[in-house]
Parts: structure tokens; C-alpha cells; sequence
């Protein structure tokens, strides 16, 4: 059998899969409100791909918690989280997915979380 990995064995494993794209509109619990946008605000997708550029070093890797972002092929306002519980605490072992939309107003108004 295989032993656990280190904590660097486990960063050089994860870090290049912390942040990725991929098809989530189909069944992303947003998809309805983002189908119904009349228009993408430049200043939207300017502040979400700044954030997407810096996700991959702010986003914890550890063996004891990690946070994996996914975001939609073909329109940024959606992301998927995946957040690994950290050791010692109710959740613990557990992974938690969120779904993110980031509506028209964003950066003005908060992003919506479920």
C-alpha cells in the first residue's frame, strides 16, 4: 500500500489544479440568472479576470485544507469552490462545494453564494 504524502509532495500534486476552467453552466444553481443577463459589463470581466489571475497564489493547498476554483468555459461570472474541511474541526475530512455568481452590478455588490 501507498503512505500518505508529505505536505510538499501534496502542493507539487495540487497546485497546478487549484484553478481551472470547465463546463459548470449546465448544472451551476446560478446558470438561470446568468442565461438572463442582457449584457456582459466590462467592468465585471475586468475585475474577475484580475481575481482569476491571482487565485492560484492566494488559494490555500495543504494536505489538511484546500480550495479548488472552477470557472465556466464560456462565462466567468460563474465558479464552482470546492473547499476541503481543515483538521481538527467539525468539518474536518469533509469537502464542501459553493456555487459563485458574480451578478452584473459586481464589484458594486457582492456575489451570491449558495
Amino acid at each position: 500500500g501507498g503512505s500518505e504524502p508529505t505536505e510538499e509532495e501534496y502542493q507539487q500534486l495540487m497546485k497546478g489544479h487549484l484553478v481551472d476552467s470547465y463546463d459548470i453552466m449546465h448544472n451551476h444553481l446560478y446558470a438561470n440568472q446568468c442565461r438572463q443577463e442582457r449584457a456582459n459589463p466590462p467592468r465585471r470581466q475586468m475585475r474577475l479576470a484580475t481575481e482569476m489571475g491571482g487565485l492560484p497564489s492566494l488559494l490555500p493547498c495543504f494536505t489538511s485544507s484546500s480550495v479548488f476554483v472552477r470557472f465556466d468555459n464560456t462565462n466567468t461570472a460563474l465558479w464552482r469552490a470546492l473547499i476541503t474541511g481543515p483538521e481538527d474541526t467539525p468539518y474536518d475530512s469533509g469537502c464542501f462545494v459553493f456555487d459563485i455568481y458574480f451578478p452584473p452590478q459586481y464589484p458594486a455588490g457582492p456575489p451570491q453564494v449558495l
